[in-house]
């Protein structure tokens, strides 16, 4: 059985990506408050690292991209796991702000009441289409357009 809390961290890693790539940084600005607990110290380096992060996000173009994206879900879940995972407060905080930047995401997109994202790399693709409150999530190996093995 997977670990909430840990469900939780890949999402909002997820997101924070998703946020950045989608030229929404003003919607990540909560997320150095996370570290606080750890000391002003600690919200800094997450505030540089959200930085850096939007920064190489938006450097990197075709199938670096793809890969930046990949790296990048990677440094916010490790960052995520390093919060304590015990405190009830940070579980809350965790998972409103993932609301708060699925919900952003979600009205940023064409008409305001929907949105796609999606995310993949080596391990597959992940697509989460929403429209209004309903939200269809799909993941595993996904396979668009025509081929010899698919019918026009």
């Amino acid at each position: 059985m997977s670990d909430p809390m840990n469900t939780v961290e890949v999402e909002l890693a997820r997101a924070i990506v998703q946020t950045l790539v989608g030229g929404l940084a003003e919607l990540v600005r909560k997320v150095p408050a996370l570290f606080r607990r750890g000391g002003e110290r600690e919200e800094q380096a997450a505030q540089a690292e959200l930085e850096r992060s939007a920064a190489a996000l938006e450097a990197a173009e075709g199938a670096d991209r793809e890969r930046e994206e990949v790296r990048q879900e990677a440094v916010w879940e490790t960052l995520l796991r390093r919060l304590p995972d015990d405190d009830p407060d940070t579980r809350a905080a965790l998972a409103a702000l993932l609301e708060e930047l699925r919900a952003g995401l979600a009205g940023a997109a064409p008409g305001g009441e929907g949105g796609q994202v999606v995310s993949g790399g080596e391990a597959g693709t992940v697509q989460q289409v929403r429209a209004g409150r309903d939200a269809y999530t799909a993941g595993g190996d996904q396979h668009f357009g025509s081929g010899p093995d698919r019918r026009p």
